[in-house]
């Protein structure tokens, strides 16, 4: 498997004005340095031009030790003459030449940074400034090196660990005010710490997504099944002639509930609600489906005994249609269940305020 591909961007010229100014000698010695720790590691690097740029720099140190070909991706605009890297003689099959048909540079290079799976930065004016921040943007892993100056330590600067891919020590290796020995070395290990990081972090990112996507499949059957169990409840209610009075009372209870066992699983699938369990759901709203549809049932039982077959003269066929209203009202109770829930929270059962006295 290939290893991870940096894009290298900056650079160090005695003649260019930077802000703030870079040490140019020290900060070309450092870049031919992490060129070669880049090849050790097995890392790939994309490069853009080989004039007045630091690329010229990684790429003398990356050559003396890669062995992988094809491992220096040289990506310029169609007819430019600034990618002739003088290694390419004799060593023409560690480069791998990208031409882009647009002629301006800022195409080429600005969409290479979506390929590439991190990016170092070494002195460099405002396209590394932009680069630096992009980077950051998109949580890619990134070197900027603080120690040598120019818009590298200004985003350097920038970084934020805790929000950042950068940890805490990794910021502090970038901005040493002395660049060592095995500096390099170490930036590019925690230039591979952050590959794994970010590839970890998508990794549980996709697992979460595919949680999410078994419970919403989840959810979607529990629909379906409890939709076919309501409507199974109502067609046995509504149209078996035969059903008698304890019967349809049994089918009368539970329709609400299953009603609202739809009904509240239907929610959560609309609203996209991702906190809640399948199972938990699917209780609640039984609960809620049942109690609301019994309230209403209560209340027209209250006004009419004979309804259910409980009063003096009782019904010679039972209330179908209260069935109907039943499911209806469990149904859009439960889809709004969490009002449901506050109402009944908020109910006072007994008033138990002080009973003010008339006086006569």
């Amino acid at each position: 498997m290939p290893g991870p591909l940096i894009a290298i961007a900056g650079s160090a010229e005695p003649e260019r004005d930077y802000d703030p100014p870079v040490d140019c000698d020290a900060a070309r010695a450092a870049a031919e340095q992490l060129g070669a720790e880049l090849a050790k590691a097995g890392c790939r690097i994309i490069v853009y031009s080989s004039k007045n740029f630091i690329e010229r720099d990684v790429v003398r140190g990356f050559v003396a030790e890669a062995k992988e070909p094809k491992a220096i991706q040289v990506r310029c605009p169609a007819g430019s003459k600034a990618d002739k890297f003088p290694e390419c003689q004799d060593h023409r099959d560690l480069f791998d030449f990208h031409a882009d048909p647009h002629r301006e540079w800022e195409i080429s290079y600005y969409r290479s940074l979506r390929e590439a799976d991190g990016v170092l930065l070494i002195g460099g004016g405002q396209a590394t400034l932009i680069t630096g921040h992009l980077a950051l943007a998109e949580r890619k892993p990134l070197v900027a090196l603080g120690t040598f100056g120019g818009a590298a330590s200004r985003v350097w600067g920038a970084i934020t660990p805790g929000e950042d891919l950068v940890t805490k020590d990794e910021r502090n290796l970038f901005g040493r005010p002395q660049w060592a020995d095995d500096s390099a070395a170490a930036c590019v290990r925690a230039l591979l710490d952050q590959h794994e990081r970010r590839a970890k972090d998508r990794a549980a990112a996709q697992r979460a997504k595919r949680e999410l996507d078994l419970q919403v499949q989840k959810r979607s059957v529990s629909v379906i099944l409890l939709v076919l169990v309501t409507l199974v409840v109502l067609a046995v209610g509504l149209g078996w002639s035969a059903v008698g009075a304890v019967s349809f009372q049994a089918l009368l209870m539970s329709a609400g509930a299953f009603a609202g066992a739809a009904g509240a699983t239907v929610r959560t699938l609309w609203a996209g609600e991702t906190d809640q369990s399948t199972v938990r759901g699917v209780a609640l709203g039984v609960a809620a489906g049942f109690i609301s549809s019994l309230l209403y049932i209560v209340s027209q039982v209250a006004a009419n005994p004979a309804m259910l077959g409980t009063g003096a003269t009782p019904a010679s066929d039972p209330p179908r249609l209260l069935l109907l209203f039943a499911v209806l009202i469990g149904f859009i109770a439960d889809f709004t269940f969490d009002a449901v829930y506050r109402k009944l929270a908020r109910t006072d059962v007994v008033h138990t305020g002080a009973v003010q006295v008339k006086e006569s």
